[in-house]
């Protein structure tokens, strides 16, 4: 029996130091050939088992008696709180009772006010008329008509003369005042003839088309983005293409000047001074060509080029080289041209000679 429970012990003490990965003790396995060895490990082990009983039961205590200075902790935190809660709840009645106090007041203040801003505006015109005394601007205008020239339209006129019986008028200046009294019967009568053509107008001629209108601002709203992209369009393309070929062109013209004049054409300008720059003699993307007022301005009409004797010699040979093939190919275009004709005008009388 004993052995069998030596057995078991030793089988749950290998289970749990390899499930903790504790070392597994090879020297528990191995029986002592000595009993006085035997009883001095096992008073060992009991030793150190009394000192680990020893150490958790002082652990256990001091546990014991941290959970209960922690819960007094916590008892007396409680108290507290409770306490705080009720001087809060009764901050919140005085702050309450000062608020609505507050608002009250301003109700008040508020109500006053508008009762001043309504004796106010009920005492507006009675302010003024005070206002207009006291600064003086009583009886400045009269009204007799004198510095007024009334007009009276040709239909309202001719409307009147007809309705004379029906509807007698005064003069309109009598003794060189106006008659007021005319003036307002013309403009009653005025009133009722814009009331009695308002009446015959079409109704239905003042009826807006909304759809019309709908479809007129959609087609405006494509057409506008369609300029908007035709406007990016040749902002990033065209712009950029009109540049290249604009640099290439200039690139020809360089070339081609210095081809024939053996250099740069910017080389013969006379006492050239690297603070001036030489100015566009048009606007820049712009072929239209320069005034006179701005070639005579400009930095060529200034700074003139010269060209050297040799190279003008050059050129002149050049152009009589040039001339008298023009010349050449006018001469034999003149010959077919006559020859031609006159091929012509025989195989004509053969024709009419065979009819």
């Amino acid at each position: 029996m004993f052995h069998f429970a030596r057995y078991v012990i030793m089988r749950h003490i290998k289970v749990d130091s390899l499930g903790a990965g504790i070392p597994y003790p090879e020297a528990v396995n191995s029986r002592s050939p000595d009993l006085n060895m035997a009883v001095a490990k096992c008073q060992v082990a009991l030793n150190r088992f009394s000192q680990c009983l020893q150490k958790e039961d002082l652990m256990i205590q001091e546990l014991q008696k941290k959970a209960l200075l922690f819960t007094k902790q916590i008892r007396d935190l409680r108290y507290g709180n409770m306490d705080l809660d009720k001087r809060l709840q009764k901050m919140e009645k005085k702050v309450d009772s000062g608020q609505s106090n507050t608002t009250e007041r301003i109700e008040k203040v508020r109500y006053l006010w508008a009762t001043v801003m309504e004796t106010l505006t009920f005492l507006q015109k009675e302010r003024e008329v005070v206002d207009s005394v006291v600064k003086g601007h009583v009886d400045l205008y009269t009204l007799d008509g004198t510095s007024v020239s009334v007009s009276i339209p040709q239909p309202l006129l001719q409307k009147v003369e007809k309705e004379m019986y029906k509807f007698p008028v005064g003069n309109v200046y009598e003794e060189g005042k106006l008659n007021m009294l005319t003036i307002i019967q013309l403009l009653t009568k005025a009133l009722e003839l814009l009331l009695h053509e308002r009446r015959q107008v079409d109704k239905k001629g003042f009826k807006i088309d909304l759809q019309g209108l709908e479809g007129n601002t959609r087609f405006q709203n494509e057409t506008l983005l369609g300029l908007k992209s035709l406007r990016q369009k040749l902002k990033c393309d065209d712009h950029i293409s009109v540049t290249q070929s604009i640099a290439e062109k200039q690139l020809e013209w360089q070339l081609k000047w210095k081809n024939r004049l053996g250099q740069s054409p910017f080389r013969l300008i006379k006492d050239p001074n690297p603070a001036l720059d030489l100015l566009p003699a048009m606007s820049p993307l712009s072929f239209t060509p320069a005034t006179e007022e701005a070639y005579k301005k400009s930095v060529f009409c200034q700074y003139p080029a010269l060209i050297p004797d040799s190279i003008k010699k050059n050129v002149q040979a050049d152009e009589f080289l040039t001339v008298g093939k023009t010349l050449e190919n006018e001469d034999y275009s003149t010959k077919t041209v006559t020859e031609r004709t006159l091929k012509l005008a025989t195989h004509s009388e053969k024709t009419s000679n065979v009819e």
